[in-house]
């Protein structure tokens, strides 16, 4: 997919963050990316970016109480449908993955209200959060910057077809 969309991301074009994100040497853009079921996701910007898209399915209360703040719990009882609760998990993942953290931030850490587009202060530092929806996926990327981050879906049975 970094071949696809930035025409690199092979040897040494990539190094490793020191929790695994991957990341371009010497190049003025950040990426990140995303998959889930049958798609895959990459968001580009010229500042720190993560992303993230679920397939929306079941979910179990159980894992939101362990994941989520008291307010976003709260939030997530109001609203009570699927989508909502991959609305807020993709936003801390999204979050978590333009840190750079990725599972070692703890997601109950933070909290990503409200649930819209825009600035959320995290930690002491404020992210940029974009929300998509497609099809039956939610998708979010988060970017240290407010600035216009691309996020190109691709199919992963068309990137597939692009290797063959």
């Amino acid at each position: 997919m970094l071949r696809h969309v930035l025409g690199k991301g092979y040897g040494e074009d990539l190094a490793f963050g020191p929790y695994g994100k991957p990341y371009l040497k010497e190049q003025d853009v950040f990426f990140n990316l995303s998959h889930s079921v049958s798609y895959a996701v990459i968001a580009v910007s010229h500042h720190e970016v993560g992303v993230d898209v679920e397939h929306v399915s079941p979910y179990s209360l159980s894992v939101a109480e362990k994941c989520f703040t008291a307010e976003e719990m709260k939030w997530l009882l109001q609203h009570r449908n699927r989508r909502d609760f991959y609305r807020l998990w993709t936003g801390k993942e999204s979050v978590m993955k333009a840190v750079g953290d990725g599972l070692s931030m703890a997601p109950e850490s933070f909290d990503i209200m409200p649930v819209e587009d825009g600035p959320h202060k995290i930690r002491g530092k404020t992210w940029y959060l974009y929300w998509a929806g497609l099809e039956e996926y939610e998708i979010c990327a988060a970017c240290a910057a407010d600035e216009d981050v691309e996020m190109i879906e691709i199919k992963r049975s068309e990137l597939l077809a692009e290797r063959c």
